[in-house]
Order: structure tokens, then C-alpha cells, then sequence
């Protein structure tokens, strides 16, 4: 089953949904983007200096997980590809981990409370997450949930543990484990997307005066508090610098991921001195998502 989406979310983005449309007939999906649209109505009709802003670092953290997920997830072909198995565990259930933090970063009904809601707990996380899924589809909810909890589990035993066996505990061939990871992904990509996408319609629909940005609330995308002091990120800086600059309002995801972000992101993990034979973060950008 394939349908467009555009007509739903009233946003043509150009981002081309591949999974979503066969987790959701069109009848449920328009209902679910009518009840989102208005839910973000309540924000965007006293829409503010500061709500412009937290909306704007919202979704740039969003797109920053799901960048991260990507080269976790490239990487992950790449070790596989070598027999680094010993990485598997942990890529695995933080590409995961990250989409879920990017899909709460765009639900309305997850409060900002000043950033916290950048430290929610694992287990929120996936609750959250899991939930909003259910909502496209149980069935499929319920299968996300086991592989997190699978790939939680995962995680914790290669991390603490160490079976002597090694990762033959769990399988021979860690294909199987790669591929649902990535399908996963990709569906919550999708979701996140979806659901800015109506938030720009809700914007476009009640938002008529120019925004103002506040590089206060925007810190928390380049500022990253360590036992040692704060650790500035310049790029981080100059790209959330550019929504104070142009006065921006909060763009859908696809339109949040402009070039220069995308390639600089991969490009800091690309080795100068590498040869063919080296893991290259620009093999497969678009794993989990379209990125330009």
C-alpha cells in the first residue's frame, strides 16, 4: 500500500514517505493529522518569542539524533563488515534510542520544562516512543517494543557481563539484527517527520507576525556541560546562530536538515588519512532518512 501524505499533514515538504503509509490506511491517517494539527493549535495561537525558540532547538535536536543514528548505523554495516561484532549491541540500541529521543523532541504533549526534556530516562524514552506508534499501528508498537527491550538487554550484557561465548550467544549473523534496526528507524524517522510537518501547518495557519529567537533557550544545542566546564561546539553555534539571524520560525525536518548541516555532520566523522578500505560516514546518508 502507498499513498501521498501531503494531503493530511497539508505540508508538501517533499519528503517522500516510504513505510509509514503501510502501517496507517489513509482514512486513520487523516485523523490523526486533524487531531495533531489542532493539538498544536493550542501552542501556535499564543505562539511567543520563547515558544519560537524552544520549537526551533526542539527540532534541531530532533534532527541531530536522527544524523546520529545514521553514522551509528553505517557504522554498524561497516564494523559488521569487518566481524567488529563486539560493537553490535551498542549501536544497535542507541540508533534506536536516538530516533525515539527525536520522535518525543516533536510531540507537543512532551513538555520542554527548560530542556529537560533532553534527560528523560531511557525507559521514558521508549515508553513515549512505543506509544506513539501503538497509535499507527499495535501490532507493530508491540514488535518495536520487544527489540528495544532486546537490544536493551543486549547492550547491558556486552557491556557488564561478557558471556565467554562471545556474540554467538546470541546469533551467528548479526544481518538479521542490523536490517530490523534500520526498519525501525525508519518508521520512527518518518513518524517525527510527520509530525512537524503539521506543526508548520499549524504555524503557517495562526503564526502571521515575524518571530523573534532567543539564543538563550537555543544554548542547549551547542552547550555540553562536562565534569571538567562547558564545552562550546562551534558548529552547533553557527547553526543555530543562523535561526537568530534570519528571525526564523521552526521548519518541518526535512526542511530543518539543510545541506551544509548534513555534510558537516557526516564529514567530522570522516578520517583524512583514511584509504578505500575505511569506514566512510558518506557511503549512506540516507539509511534511516532522505537527507539531500
Amino acid at each position: 500500500m502507498s499513498y501521498e501524505v501531503f494531503p493530511y499533514t497539508r505540508m508538501q515538504s517533499g519528503f517522500e514517505y516510504i513505510k509509514l503509509p503501510n502501517l496507517i490506511d489513509k482514512a486513520d491517517l487523516e485523523i490523526y493529522c486533524d487531531r495533531l494539527i489542532m493539538n498544536y493549535g493550542a501552542v501556535t495561537r499564543v505562539w511567543s518569542k520563547d515558544l519560537n525558540s524552544v520549537w526551533l532547538a526542539r527540532h534541531y535536536l530532533a534532527i541531530k539524533m536522527i544524523l546520529a543514528s545514521s553514522v551509528m548505523l553505517t557504522s554498524l554495516e561497516y564494523a559488521s563488515k569487518k566481524n567488529l561484532r563486539i560493537v553490535e549491541p551498542y549501536l544497535i540500541y542507541y540508533s534506536l534510542l536516538n530516533c525515539c529521543r527525536a520522535l518525543t523532541f516533536t510531540q507537543n504533549e512532551q513538555c520542554w520544562r527548560d530542556g529537560g526534556l533532553m534527560n528523560m530516562t531511557h525507559q521514558k524514552i521508549i515508553n513515549v516512543a512505543v506509544d506513539a506508534i501503538k497509535k499507527f499501528s499495535r501490532p507493530y508498537g508491540e514488535y518495536t517494543a520487544s527489540l528495544l527491550d532486546k537490544s536493551k538487554q543486549y547492550r547491558e550484557m556486552f557491556s557488564y557481563k561478557f558471556p565467554a561465548n562471545g556474540i554467538k550467544l546470541l546469533s551467528e549473523d548479526g544481518a538479521n539484527e542490523i536490517d530490523e534496526a534500520i526498519g525501525v528507524c525508519s518508521i520512527i524517522c518518518e513518524m517525527a517527520q510527520l509530525n512537524s510537518e503539521c506543526l508548520q501547518t499549524s504555524i503557517e495557519d495562526y503564526v502571521k507576525d515575524k518571530s523573534e529567537v532567543d539564543m538563550d533557550v537555543l544554548k542547549v544545542c551547542f552547550m555540553y556541560e562536562t565534569s571538567d566546564g562547558v564545552i562550546h561546539d562551534g558548529e552547533d553555534l553557527y547553526r543555530t546562530s543562523y535561526f537568530k539571524r534570519h528571525n526564523l520560525k521552526p521548519l518541518n525536518l526535512f526542511w530543518t536538515a539543510r545541506e551544509g548541516l548534513v555534510e558537516d555532520f557526516f564529514g567530522a566523522w570522516y578520517s583524512e588519512e583514511s584509504d578505500e578500505d575505511s569506514y566512510n560516514p558518506d557511503d549512506d546518508w540516507r539509511i534511516i532518512f532522505p537527507f539531500n
